[in-house]
Protein backbone atom coordinates (compact mmCIF):
# COMPACT_ATOMS: atom_id res chain seq x y z
CA UNK A 1 0.00 0.00 0.00
CA UNK A 2 2.98 2.30 0.01
CA UNK A 3 4.77 3.63 -3.32
CA UNK A 4 8.39 5.45 -3.71
CA UNK A 5 8.22 8.14 -6.51
CA UNK A 6 11.32 9.98 -7.69
CA UNK A 7 11.80 12.98 -9.99
CA UNK A 8 11.89 16.90 -9.14
CA UNK A 9 11.10 19.15 -6.93
CA UNK A 10 8.66 22.05 -7.85
CA UNK A 11 6.73 24.88 -6.82
CA UNK A 12 3.67 26.21 -7.49
CA UNK A 13 4.18 27.69 -10.81
CA UNK A 14 5.74 25.19 -12.15
CA UNK A 15 9.76 26.02 -11.93
CA UNK A 16 11.67 22.62 -11.23
CA UNK A 17 14.26 22.22 -8.76
CA UNK A 18 16.63 19.68 -7.22
CA UNK A 19 15.79 15.69 -6.82
CA UNK A 20 12.92 14.52 -4.76
CA UNK A 21 11.42 11.17 -3.09
CA UNK A 22 7.92 10.68 -2.27
CA UNK A 23 6.31 7.86 -0.26
CA UNK A 24 2.38 7.63 -0.89
CA UNK A 25 -0.30 5.64 0.41
CA UNK A 26 -2.06 4.13 -2.01
CA UNK A 27 -4.34 1.85 0.04
CA UNK A 28 -7.44 3.67 -1.89
CA UNK A 29 -6.47 4.08 -5.46
CA UNK A 30 -8.93 6.69 -5.99
CA UNK A 31 -7.44 8.93 -3.36
CA UNK A 32 -3.81 8.46 -3.05
CA UNK A 33 -2.05 10.68 -0.72
CA UNK A 34 1.58 11.56 -0.10
CA UNK A 35 3.03 10.54 3.72
CA UNK A 36 6.37 12.30 3.41
CA UNK A 37 8.84 13.74 0.98
CA UNK A 38 12.85 14.14 0.94
CA UNK A 39 14.59 17.02 -1.76
CA UNK A 40 17.65 18.11 -2.35
CA UNK A 41 18.34 21.03 -4.44
CA UNK A 42 20.61 21.26 -7.40
CA UNK A 43 20.81 17.68 -7.40
CA UNK A 44 19.88 15.16 -9.98
CA UNK A 45 19.50 11.28 -9.90
CA UNK A 46 19.94 8.87 -12.83
CA UNK A 47 16.86 7.05 -10.96
CA UNK A 48 14.49 9.87 -12.19
CA UNK A 49 14.88 8.35 -15.65
CA UNK A 50 16.92 4.84 -15.36
CA UNK A 51 14.92 2.32 -13.05
CA UNK A 52 18.01 0.46 -12.73
CA UNK A 53 19.59 2.95 -11.17
CA UNK A 54 17.27 2.50 -8.38
CA UNK A 55 17.50 0.14 -5.30
CA UNK A 56 15.29 -0.67 -2.81
CA UNK A 57 16.67 -3.74 -0.45
CA UNK A 58 12.85 -4.70 1.92
CA UNK A 59 14.99 -6.49 4.66
CA UNK A 60 16.35 -2.90 5.70
CA UNK A 61 13.62 -0.97 4.25
CA UNK A 62 16.78 0.93 2.54
CA UNK A 63 16.60 2.77 -0.68
CA UNK A 64 19.59 3.53 -2.63
CA UNK A 65 19.58 6.63 -5.50
CA UNK A 66 23.10 7.53 -7.62
CA UNK A 67 23.08 11.36 -6.91
CA UNK A 68 24.87 13.94 -8.83
CA UNK A 69 24.55 17.94 -6.63
CA UNK A 70 26.45 21.18 -7.62
CA UNK A 71 28.60 22.16 -4.49
CA UNK A 72 28.53 20.19 -0.93
CA UNK A 73 26.17 17.64 0.61
CA UNK A 74 25.74 17.80 4.06
CA UNK A 75 27.29 14.69 6.04
CA UNK A 76 29.76 13.64 2.78
CA UNK A 77 33.21 12.84 3.69
CA UNK A 78 35.78 14.93 3.23
CA UNK A 79 38.67 14.01 2.23
CA UNK A 80 41.56 12.79 4.51
CA UNK A 81 44.03 15.24 3.10
CA UNK A 82 41.57 18.63 4.19
CA UNK A 83 41.66 19.31 0.74
CA UNK A 84 37.57 20.58 -0.81
CA UNK A 85 36.64 20.62 -4.33
CA UNK A 86 36.06 24.07 -6.08
CA UNK A 87 32.39 25.79 -4.92
CA UNK A 88 30.40 24.71 -7.43
CA UNK A 89 31.77 21.66 -8.60
CA UNK A 90 29.41 18.44 -8.66
CA UNK A 91 29.75 15.77 -6.17
CA UNK A 92 28.63 12.16 -6.47
CA UNK A 93 28.00 9.63 -4.56
CA UNK A 94 24.97 7.35 -3.25
CA UNK A 95 22.17 8.99 -1.42
CA UNK A 96 20.98 6.19 0.94
CA UNK A 97 17.67 6.66 2.76
CA UNK A 98 15.47 4.39 5.14
CA UNK A 99 11.89 4.18 4.01
CA UNK A 100 9.39 4.11 7.09
CA UNK A 101 5.75 3.37 6.93
CA UNK A 102 4.91 6.93 7.09
CA UNK A 103 8.73 8.52 6.69
CA UNK A 104 11.62 9.20 4.64
CA UNK A 105 14.71 9.91 6.92
CA UNK A 106 18.68 10.04 5.64
CA UNK A 107 20.73 7.28 6.88
CA UNK A 108 24.34 8.41 4.39
CA UNK A 109 26.01 9.20 1.63
CA UNK A 110 28.65 7.01 -0.36
CA UNK A 111 31.42 8.28 -2.36
CA UNK A 112 34.01 6.62 -4.24
CA UNK A 113 37.84 7.34 -3.96
CA UNK A 114 39.23 10.13 -6.62
CA UNK A 115 39.41 9.12 -9.94
CA UNK A 116 40.09 11.33 -13.15
CA UNK A 117 36.87 12.20 -14.80
CA UNK A 118 35.70 13.40 -18.27
CA UNK A 119 34.66 16.65 -16.55
CA UNK A 120 37.59 17.28 -15.42
CA UNK A 121 36.46 17.27 -11.68
CA UNK A 122 38.83 14.91 -9.20
CA UNK A 123 36.03 12.00 -7.93
CA UNK A 124 33.62 13.00 -9.94
CA UNK A 125 32.89 9.58 -11.58
CA UNK A 126 29.12 8.79 -11.14
CA UNK A 127 27.55 6.13 -9.53
CA UNK A 128 25.07 4.13 -12.19
CA UNK A 129 24.00 1.28 -10.23
CA UNK A 130 24.20 -0.38 -6.58
CA UNK A 131 23.54 -3.53 -4.75
CA UNK A 132 23.69 -5.36 -1.69
CA UNK A 133 24.96 -9.05 -0.92
CA UNK A 134 25.22 -10.05 2.19
CA UNK A 135 25.96 -7.01 4.91
CA UNK A 136 28.03 -5.26 1.96
CA UNK A 137 26.73 -1.97 -0.18
CA UNK A 138 28.28 -2.47 -3.35
CA UNK A 139 28.12 0.61 -5.55
CA UNK A 140 29.45 1.19 -8.85
CA UNK A 141 31.04 3.52 -11.78
CA UNK A 142 33.01 3.58 -14.67
CA UNK A 143 35.74 3.82 -12.19
CA UNK A 144 35.27 0.66 -9.97
CA UNK A 145 33.24 -0.59 -7.67
CA UNK A 146 33.06 0.63 -3.66
CA UNK A 147 32.06 -2.09 -1.39
CA UNK A 148 30.44 -0.44 1.99
CA UNK A 149 29.29 -2.08 4.96
CA UNK A 150 25.31 -1.97 4.82
CA UNK A 151 24.69 -0.50 8.90
CA UNK A 152 26.97 2.05 9.08
CA UNK A 153 28.14 2.43 5.60
CA UNK A 154 31.94 2.60 5.98
CA UNK A 155 34.24 1.88 3.50
CA UNK A 156 35.50 -1.92 3.28
CA UNK A 157 36.91 -2.05 -0.22
CA UNK A 158 37.95 -0.58 -3.65
CA UNK A 159 38.19 -2.60 -7.08
CA UNK A 160 39.82 0.05 -9.48
CA UNK A 161 38.28 -0.84 -13.18
CA UNK A 162 41.60 0.18 -15.07
CA UNK A 163 43.20 3.46 -15.19
CA UNK A 164 41.56 6.75 -16.66
CA UNK A 165 43.33 5.76 -20.28
CA UNK A 166 41.40 2.29 -20.46
CA UNK A 167 38.01 4.78 -19.38
CA UNK A 168 38.33 7.41 -22.01
CA UNK A 169 40.12 6.04 -25.13
CA UNK A 170 42.07 8.46 -27.47
CA UNK A 171 39.64 10.19 -30.25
Amino acid sequence: TRLIGIGRQADRMGHVGGMQVSLFDVSDLAAPARLARFSLTAAVSDAEFDPHAFLYWPAARLMVVPLQATGVIAGSPVPADGTAQPPGAPQSGALVLRIGSSGITRVGFVTQPDAASPAGYPGYAPIERSLIIGQTLWTISAAGARASDLTTLRPQGWVAFGGPQDRHPPM
